[in-house]
C-alpha cells in the first residue's frame, strides 16, 4: 500500500463551457505531491496537465477540453457529446506523483452529457428529448438480484435497444456497476433507484439518506444515469398526501440529491403523489384486468389514440416490463429472457412516437 493513494475521483461536466471538473480525494499526504492528468477522445490526445497537491484532502481543478486546440464546428461538438445515439466517451489517466515517483495511477472514462428540463420540456444535451424507457427490476431465476454473467448485461441492454427503447427504469435496487458500464459503453439511458423502506419511521428515514449518500459516491461517474427515483408509488410514505412530516421528507430527499448532484433530474416520487419533481411521472394502472373487458377495451383505444400520442403534455413513457419476474407476468421477455414477441414488432410500436419536439 503506497504512503498516499487516489480513493475518489468525481468527474463533474459542462457541456456549455466544454469543461471537466475534477474532484480527488487521497488518503495520506506528503511533500511534493502532484497529479498528473491525461484526458483523451477516441485515440487522439486532447489534454495533458500536471497540478500541484496542497494538504487539502479534496482537490479541484476545471479542465478546459479544447484549449489549445482546434476549435470545432457544431457538428464536430455534437460527435464528442454522450447520447443513446452517440455513446461519445473520453479516456482519463491520473497519476498521483510523490517526489518524482508515480506511486498511484487510476484509469478511467467520462461522457460529455447535459440533462434538463425547462418549460415542461427535457432537454438532453440542450435538445429536446424524447424518453422511450422501460422498467427493468433486473432479476434473473439463477440469481435472483444477481446476474448469472456480466453478459447477461450486455444481452439485455442489446435486447432493450433492439426493440426500440433509449433507456430503462432501474427498479426497487440498486444496479451492479457493471451494467451502467455497459449502458455508458453502449448508450442506454438509466433512471437510478433504490428499494423503498417498509415503514415510515425515524430510522428509517436517517438510513435512507445515508444509503443514497452511498449511492451517489459510487454511481456519480456514469454518463447513462440521468435521473434519480427516491421514491415509488408513496412506498414508506402512504400518507404523503395529507401527513407533512412525509411530504418534508420527500422534499428533503428532493433537495439533497440535488445539493450531492446538481447534474441529474429529480423524479421524486414516482407513481401519483408528488410535492417537489423535475418530471411528472404517472403510473396508469387503468388497464383492467381480465374479468374487465370495457376496461381493458378502453385502455388499448386510448394507447392508439394519435392525439395522445403526439401530445405536447407528454415527453416519454416508461413500459412495465422487461422480463417476467417470479408472479409478475406482464414482461416482454420471459424469466428466462426469452421473447413472448418479435422485437421488431415492439420496435415498429415504439417509432411511432415522437422522435422530434416542436417547441412551441
Amino acid at each position: 500500500m503506497p504512503a498516499a493513494s487516489v480513493c475518489v475521483v468525481k468527474f463533474t461536466l459542462d457541456i456549455d463551457h466544454d469543461t471537466v471538473t475534477l474532484a480527488a480525494e487521497f488518503s495520506g499526504y506528503t511533500e511534493e505531491m502532484y497529479l498528473e492528468a491525461d484526458i483523451s477522445f477516441r485515440g487522439e490526445p486532447l489534454c495533458q496537465d500536471r497540478y500541484f497537491v496542497n494538504n487539502h484532502s479534496v482537490f479541484h481543478r476545471s479542465i478546459h477540453l479544447s484549449k489549445n486546440h482546434i476549435l470545432y464546428s457544431t457538428a464536430h461538438e455534437q460527435e464528442r457529446l454522450w447520447s443513446p445515439e452517440n455513446p461519445a466517451l473520453f479516456d482519463i489517466t491520473l497519476r498521483l506523483v510523490v517526489k518524482g515517483i508515480v506511486v498511484d495511477t487510476v484509469e478511467s472514462y467520462f461522457g460529455m452529457r447535459k440533462i434538463h428540463t425547462r418549460d415542461g420540456i427535457t432537454y438532453l444535451n440542450n435538445r429536446p428529448y424524447y424518453f422511450k424507457l422501460i422498467l427493468d427490476q433486473g432479476y434473473w431465476k439463477d440469481g435472483i438480484l444477481t446476474a448469472p454473467s456480466d453478459d447477461d448485461f450486455v444481452k439485455d441492454i442489446r435486447i432493450m435497444k433492439e426493440m426500440g427503447f433509449n433507456g430503462c427504469r432501474k427498479h426497487q435496487k440498486v444496479e451492479d456497476s457493471r451494467f451502467l458500464y455497459h449502458a455508458d459503453k453502449m448508450g442506454f439511458l438509466v433512471w437510478g433507484e433504490m428499494a423503498s423502506a417498509c415503514l415510515f419511521t425515524d430510522k428509517g428515514i436517517a438510513a435512507y439518506a445515508k444509503e443514497w449518500f452511498e449511492v451517489l459516491r459510487r454511481d456519480y461517474n456514469h454518463p447513462s444515469i440521468v435521473a434519480w427515483v427516491p421514491f415509488n408509488e408513496s412506498w414508506s410514505i402512504p400518507n404523503v398526501d395529507s401527513c407533512k412530516r412525509q411530504q418534508d421528507q420527500t422534499l428533503g430527499m428532493y433537495h439533497l440529491l440535488k445539493s450531492l448532484d446538481a447534474t441529474r433530474l429529480v423524479v421524486n416520487n414516482d407513481g401519483w403523489e408528488m410535492t417537489r419533481s423535475d418530471i411528472c411521472a404517472i403510473q396508469n394502472y387503468a388497464h383492467g384486468s381480465g374479468r374487465e373487458p370495457e376496461k381493458q377495451a378502453f385502455f388499448k383505444r386510448s394507447m392508439q389514440d394519435k392525439d395522445i400520442l403526439q401530445s405536447d403534455l407528454i415527453y416519454g413513457f416508461c413500459y412495465t416490463q422487461l422480463s417476467d419476474v417470479e408472479q409478475e407476468t406482464n414482461g416482454l421477455l420471459t424469466y428466462d429472457r426469452i421473447p413472448k414477441c418479435d422485437p421488431a414488432k415492439i420496435r415498429e410500436i415504439n417509432s411511432r412516437y415522437r422522435h422530434n419536439i416542436v417547441i412551441r
